[in-house]
């Protein structure tokens, strides 16, 4: 199976692979801040492989419209894309096969692999007992490589369903650290804006507008004592790019002011 990596096409061996013997990939870019919400709710952190009732709450999440319905004892709805991708799984099977780490985790087909998990304790395993994976080794795919590789295939325009705003956010954090950003200079979030403009839809204007958004998330959740609390910010992303707009032209224009002003 041919994949990008290291800036060129490579070939990978195709394995078929149990299921059982796969696991979700709990640190998954795509359900962040969801995560962390239903994390606040529980009391723990979420360990799908430890714990039975942890995975099924991984699985409502990657599935279902409210998984807060499944932690009060209901029955969640899942959503109109769960509902497609299930039904394609059952018309077609697979399309392309999973990316996998040695441990077993699935670092692309989460989605896929909560239907399967959810279709076997519907109807059996009888048909979804394998699956094709392609196995990525660490000493030849180390997670900076991964993580690119991640970037490519699921925050183009292309992939079936698109990231939330403030989780895609969080991957293009992710990805601008991995650049070494710095933060509080333009020229810098200009670099790190060019490398990153495929996954904004390759306008670097844009991708600029991105990058300050969540300069002004970081700062707002520091003022808050809430660092990395980014599940308080949803349905709220858009006012974080009107403060990165506003605020770059303001300190252009009252550099002196710009602290009382991004306080304000």
């Amino acid at each position: 199976y041919r994949l990008w990596c290291r800036d060129a096409w490579r070939e990978f061996d195709v394995f078929r692979v149990p299921v059982e013997a796969l696991l979700l990939n709990v640190d998954n870019r795509r359900f962040t801040a969801e995560r962390k919400l239903v994390e606040d709710s529980i009391g723990h952190t979420l360990d799908p492989e430890a714990n039975p009732a942890d995975e099924q709450v991984v699985i409502s999440i990657l599935l279902d419209e409210d998984p807060q319905k499944l932690l009060d004892g209901g029955t969640p709805k899942a959503t109109a894309d769960t509902l497609s991708l299930e039904a394609d799984w059952r018309a077609r099977s697979q399309e392309t096969p999973f990316w996998v780490r040695p441990d077993g985790t699935v670092r692309n087909g989460n989605r896929r692999l909560a239907v399967i998990k959810r279709l076997q304790s519907r109807v059996g395993e009888e048909g979804n007992e394998w699956v094709d994976a392609v196995i990525l080794d660490p000493a030849d795919i180390d997670e900076r490589e991964l993580f690119k590789m991640e970037q490519r295939e699921q925050l183009t325009e292309n992939f079936k369903v698109r990231y939330t705003d403030i989780n895609l956010l969080l991957a293009l954090r992710d990805a601008a650290i991995q650049e070494d950003v710095d933060w509080a200079d333009p020229q810098d979030l200009d670099r790190v804006a060019g490398m990153l403009q495929r996954v904004a839809g390759g306008d670097k204007a844009y991708a600029i507008i991105q990058l300050q958004a969540i300069r002004y998330m970081d700062a707002y959740l520091k003022d808050l004592n809430a660092d990395g609390q980014y599940h308080k910010l949803f349905r709220r992303v858009e006012r974080f790019r009107d403060v990165g707009k506003n605020m770059a032209r303001l300190q252009e224009e009252f550099p002196d002011e710009a602290a009382d002003l991004l306080r304000l």
